[in-house]
């Protein structure tokens, strides 16, 4: 091999470095349970608003124990041997958040995209939390003006963007929403069509087994809505109204399939 040719494959290899760390997926992206993971979650006023902002300032760590709580009981109800699979701790706002991945996106977008989520994780000062788990919980008000309540939550690293509404009547249904992206943290897939958002069966079922089938009680939470027949489901209002079913357990590692 000659030197230039030596020297392009070293250029190449270091073009190749970021994009191969950006887009990584571990083969198993489920944690070991071995210990609780603490959760850290980081508001942040996603539009600037005097509402979020109040919203944020009002914001108590008791206002998360319900998702620790929920949690706790459905890990039961799969025999896991970890009593508190999660500990859920609030942090200081942040001043500047990541932004959701561009829609439509080309390769190259993506990857600048990704690139500066994990510049923003690396730097990123965790106030002494020692998360396992990053969270950013970003609020915006829904007093007028166009909202973005799309979110994500990824395994590598281990991080969510989560937007919720800035009002305390939001608030149950800001859970769901935080719960659901925080399992896609630790290896849980969605479970609905994409489109239209319809559970699929049987994994988006909380009751697959159920007969008749429908309506069913519940919403699995990586669908996210109750079935109500076989062309109706409504969005889950809280957690009280989510399981977390056999499919999901088995990709987060607390069931064998």
């Amino acid at each position: 091999m000659t030197r230039a040719k030596q020297i392009r494959v070293l250029l190449l290899l270091m073009l190749l470095t970021p994009l191969v760390y950006a887009f990584s997926m571990p083969s198993n992206p489920a944690p070991s349970w071995d210990r609780t993971k603490i959760i850290a979650i980081y508001p942040y006023n996603a539009d600037g608003s005097e509402a979020a902002e109040n919203y944020i300032n009002a914001l108590q760590a008791s206002d998360f124990q319900i998702i620790e709580d929920y949690l706790q009981d459905q890990a039961r109800a799969y025999a896991m041997p970890l009593s508190k699979p999660f500990e859920i701790r609030l942090g200081n706002p942040v001043a500047v958040s990541p932004e959701m991945p561009p829609p439509n996106a080309s390769s190259l977008d993506q990857l600048a995209w990704a690139l500066k989520l994990r510049w923003w994780h690396w730097r990123l000062d965790t106030q002494s939390l020692q998360p396992d788990i990053v969270i950013v919980a970003r609020l915006q008000s829904d007093r007028g003006g166009p909202m973005r309540l799309h979110s994500i939550g990824m395994p590598n690293p281990r991080l969510a963007l989560v937007n919720l509404i800035a009002d305390t009547d939001y608030h149950s249904s800001n859970l769901v929403t935080l719960t659901h992206e925080l399992l896609h943290t630790v290896g849980a897939n969605d479970h609905y069509d994409g489109p239209t958002g319809f559970p699929a069966w049987p994994e988006g079922f909380a009751q697959p087994d159920q007969k008749p089938l429908y309506p069913q009680a519940f919403a699995e939470l990586m669908a996210g809505r109750i079935p109500l027949n076989d062309e109706i489901a409504r969005e889950a209002r809280s957690l009280n109204e989510t399981m977390i079913g056999l499919r999901t357990a088995v990709d987060i590692g607390w069931s064998t399939p």
